[in-house]
């Protein structure tokens, strides 16, 4: 994964103004539709969302279509609990996403953005380009924001390039499916191949008819 964070159209040290758009980009080993699903799936949002080992990241909510929205708080020992309220606006899957984020502590709004992220495929590999158009409503967010983002997206970076996306269609209704996928009886029926089950029923027959255990 090589990184590249992008100057900012605005600063708002510079002239006063609460507004600042901050651009991160990353090059990641992973194909565009693999890094989407890191980006979006709450089950992976959970794990690459924390910027370092000191903060921890619950998930109250998280309802990844447009008009969904996550909500989450960012807890570090000894500090106050800080929300984040992020709604999905645009959902082009492997491409884009819009989405708002809100961020307050104990009921105070901190600051507003609009986070847009694009995806571009690269010989197999993606490209993705994240820029956040942030509103510091009480206080200056903007280095906050370059802090958690440029390590959230370094996290998220290693979240795809270690994730394998395997997917079929299966005639059969969606509670039959969820059914055999977690059932601890069916599980070993359908897991690995089928000489595999084969070779291990054979070895088990074996072993029973010895005397010994499995």
């Amino acid at each position: 994964m090589t990184q590249t964070f992008a100057a900012d159209a605005h600063r708002a040290s510079d002239d006063g103004s609460p507004f600042v758009t901050l651009t991160f980009e990353r090059n990641v080993a992973a194909p565009p539709a693999v890094l989407w699903e890191a980006w979006t799936a709450p089950a992976a949002r959970a794990i690459w969302a924390s910027p370092s080992p000191s903060v921890t990241v619950e998930m109250l909510e998280s309802d990844t279509r447009v008009g969904g929205r996550e909500i989450s708080l960012c807890k570090v020992e000894g500090e106050r609990d800080i929300c984040c309220e992020n709604g999905w606006l645009v959902l082009q899957p492997a491409a884009r996403s819009v989405n708002y984020e809100v961020i307050s502590c104990e009921g105070a709004t901190l600051s507003a953005a609009l986070v847009t992220a694009q995806i571009e495929d690269a010989d197999g590999h993606s490209r993705l380009v994240v820029t956040v158009q942030l509103s510091s409503l009480a206080q200056d967010m903007a280095a906050g924001y370059r802090e958690g983002f440029g390590a959230g997206l370094d996290n998220l970076a290693a979240v795809a390039e270690r994730t394998m996306i395997l997917q079929r269609v299966i005639q059969a209704p969606k509670s039959i499916v969820w059914g055999a996928w977690m059932n601890a009886e069916t599980l070993p029926q359908w897991w690995g191949r089928t000489d595999f089950h084969a070779a291990r029923r054979g070895s088990i027959c074996a072993r029973a008819a010895s005397g010994c255990s499995t």
